[in-house]
């Protein structure tokens, strides 16, 4: 292991977890330790500022501990640099497994930003707003704390009902965070996430909860008007976006996941 991967069981290794965020590094640990009961796996974390340097990145994490091509299982944030990544690099992408995307285009995201307004209390709504701003001043120092808080309130926001004991702290970047997450949604509203993620050679699943915020056909119609290959959208029932923490959700999850990483 390096401070970039964590590698679970013995190789060959061949299943790659990329986290969301972004910034989230670490967020799929309690996923990877469950697979390797039954498969050797990769746990890539993401240390660059943007998205090239990103591709390039899980490229060499693939390169240094995998057996291409991989099976690549991507959440949230990390669901569309996979497409990015096997869009620049097809030959090394076997599969890609898509957990709880973000909305691929951005007339989705204002369904997605309505509904997480409504699952606020005014006074949340409210904190959540000075939060955003105060994330997004360079001038405010360590963001930890507020990053920490702002992950608390989506939680709330994106969770159907999860299992407390499920759930770990990992850290986040903020750094990483703020400078991705302007290019992505930039990418998004451009209309280029769309026309790279059409470039991708290999079969997708997406696996999507009917409680994420993110709306299951903002996710399941843009991808379908545009894959050129195998394409299957599973919605999982009192799911919200982190399903291997969701009490009613998990079990079938971990069915699908496995059977589709074997």
């Amino acid at each position: 292991m390096n401070n970039t991967v964590r590698l679970y069981g013995r190789p060959p290794y061949r299943v790659v977890l990329v986290h969301g965020g972004p910034g989230g590094a670490g967020e799929m640990s309690p996923l990877a330790r469950r697979l390797s009961q039954c498969m050797p796996v990769v746990e890539a974390m993401q240390t660059k500022l943007s998205i090239q340097a990103l591709i390039e990145e899980l490229r060499d994490q693939i390169a240094a501990h995998a057996q291409t091509p991989a099976v690549i299982v991507g959440h949230s944030w990390g669901a569309w640099l996979c497409l990015l990544f096997a869009a620049h690099h097809p030959d090394m992408a076997e599969r890609l497994i898509l957990i709880s995307s973000g909305v691929l285009e951005d007339r989705y995201a204002e369904v997605l930003r309505a509904t997480q307004s409504a699952r606020l209390t005014e006074i949340e709504r409210s904190e959540m707003a000075k939060l955003t701003g105060l994330l997004d001043d360079p001038d405010v120092p360590d963001k930890g704390a507020l990053f920490s808080r702002y992950g608390y309130l989506f939680d709330k926001i994106e969770n159907y009902d999860v299992e407390p004991e499920a759930q770990e702290p990992f850290e986040t970047d903020p750094a990483i965070f703020n400078h991705v997450w302007t290019e992505a949604a930039a990418m998004r509203s451009s209309g280029d996430l769309l026309r790279q993620a059409s470039l991708v050679q290999c079969p997708v699943l997406a696996i999507h909860g009917d409680y994420d915020p993110s709306p299951v056909e903002g996710v399941r119609e843009p991808l379908a008007r545009v894959l050129k290959t195998p394409f299957e959208f599973l919605v999982l029932k009192n799911c919200g976006h982190t399903p291997w923490l969701e009490r009613h959700a998990r079990d079938e999850f971990y069915e699908i996941l496995e059977a589709n990483v074997a």
